[in-house]
């Protein structure tokens, strides 16, 4: 009981550690950036006083009044969790369950800041997140995971978190490293590729792509303690990594719906996902196998030395 209380206690220092750090991004470090060719310098986007901040702009406005609404929910669950860590609670209300709900709103307000930056400034401008977005995005999600932990303990919940976390890293790294290195690489450019990704997937320009997407897959299977939860979660992933695409496009040419249409009615569509398939599941399977030759070592090595140490016992 007091392990889970001291554990509980150190979730919510994480807690407010991760709102406290999303906070100081967002207030003192711009959310993104473009290059302005008609200025020939970089502009940059943030609630302080920045070069790119315009008062007849009315984009702008409404970005800073989004950052500013995310602002005041991250103010809010730094609040409620400083309230939950002092020894004496200045507001005897629990309200601990709406931390979730706030960091998802955070994340919304982000990405939707983010979409309006997206579709108004590029093209023609070249543009790229800041550390505001990322410190708010990361730190949002590191709030929602760390809240289901304390929920888990709280209501004393049996869930498999190793599992959770494996997908949880594979996602993750799927987010910010795969699609990451995408845009990188090919900016506001990319164009279809990051829609059909065999373009990408198979295109010297964006060369370490594959490898890429191979190690991730590979190491949500291998991380599993039974491979066929490893194949199953893989198979999943093919759709997360075409619903990723999307969003990502989005992010890149704009919100549209139709995009899911063009995807559906052209031979390309079809062609990645028979592409991921190939890749995913292949991955997987290797991954699996390796798998099971690692146990079968691991067991043969444990039974030498039971072995071994029965002989010694009996001499």
């Amino acid at each position: 009981m007091i392990l889970a209380r001291t554990r509980q206690r150190w979730i919510f220092i994480l807690i407010l550690l991760f709102s406290a750090f999303a906070l100081i991004s967002l207030i003192f470090g711009p959310f993104a950036g473009f290059y302005d060719p008609s200025f020939g310098d970089f502009r940059f986007s943030c609630l302080l006083a920045c070069v790119f901040s315009n008062p007849n702009d009315s984009t702008l406005i409404t970005i800073g009044s989004l950052l500013l609404v995310a602002l005041v929910l991250l103010l809010v669950i730094l609040i409620i969790v400083l309230n939950k860590v002092l020894s004496k609670p200045f507001i005897k209300i629990n309200s601990t369950n709406s931390i979730a709900v706030l960091a998802l709103l955070t994340i919304l307000m982000l990405s939707i800041a983010t979409g309006l930056i997206e579709t108004s400034y590029a093209p023609p401008y070249a543009w790229w997140p800041e550390i505001g977005f990322y410190g708010g995005m990361i730190s949002g999600l590191a709030i929602i995971i760390l809240w289901l932990t304390e929920f888990t303990i709280s209501h004393k919940l049996k869930l498999e978190w190793k599992r959770q976390g494996n997908v949880f890293i594979a996602f993750f790294l799927l987010h910010f490293i795969f699609f990451g290195y995408l845009c990188n690489v090919y900016l506001t450019e990319i164009g279809q590729n990051i829609l059909f990704l065999h373009l990408a997937l198979f295109s010297p320009t964006s060369i370490a792509a594959l490898p890429i997407l191979i190690a991730i897959i590979f190491i949500l299977v291998f991380r599993e303690d039974f491979y066929e939860y490893g194949i199953r979660t893989s198979l999943w992933f093919v759709l997360v990594i075409i619903i990723e695409s999307w969003i990502w496009n989005w992010f890149v040419t704009g919100f549209n719906f139709a995009l899911i249409s063009t995807f559906f009615t052209q031979i390309e569509g079809y062609i990645t996902i028979l592409s991921l398939l190939g890749i995913v599941m292949s991955t997987a399977f290797a991954a699996a196998y390796l798998k099971e030759k690692h146990k079968q070592s691991r067991k043969k090595i444990y039974s030498t030395n039971n072995h071994l140490q029965t002989k010694l016992n009996g001499e």
